[in-house]
């Protein structure tokens, strides 16, 4: 990009030993796109309470929270967690930052667990991304399907 970030853009399945060597090869300035469109039906968000659960805990539903997802779960403020039903477990050691295109005007940023059946991360719009890593946003705006 103008911004020197290599972005591969990932459209199929990829070899663990692949993802390596692309990796060592670019090194720290690069960053993955994956087109998610084939796999985003398999993606569903994480729920932490029942009903019944929230009633106990209504008052303050983030000790619930605490409580099932352990000490941790500071990491997920201003996060979305989503259950993978069938995750790509070639990505489990990818190094370097992992966004997911899943159609619209988001692009989701995995934060921890890819490659997992349990993921965190963050929506962004395309254009602050494309914006950050000196992508076109009007040319993409322009010749997006």
């Amino acid at each position: 990009t103008t911004n020197n970030v290599v972005i591969e853009l990932q459209n199929s399945p990829i070899q663990k030993s692949t993802i390596r060597e692309r990796e060592e090869f670019y090194g720290e300035r690069m960053l993955w796109l994956l087109n998610g469109l084939e796999f985003k039906k398999n993606l569903t968000p994480k729920k932490y309470w029942d009903d019944i659960r929230y009633e106990i805990f209504e008052d303050n539903p983030k000790e619930l929270v605490k409580l099932i997802m352990g000490p941790d779960i500071e990491k997920g403020v201003n996060g979305e967690f989503f259950n993978w039903k069938y995750p790509r477990r070639s990505w489990i050691d990818v190094q370097r930052p992992v966004f997911i295109d899943l159609g619209g005007e988001t692009i989701f940023k995995v934060k921890e667990g890819m490659g997992t059946k349990q993921i965190r991360g963050k929506y962004y719009s395309k254009k602050k991304f494309l914006e950050k890593y000196g992508g076109n946003y009007k040319y993409y705006s322009q010749h997006r399907l």
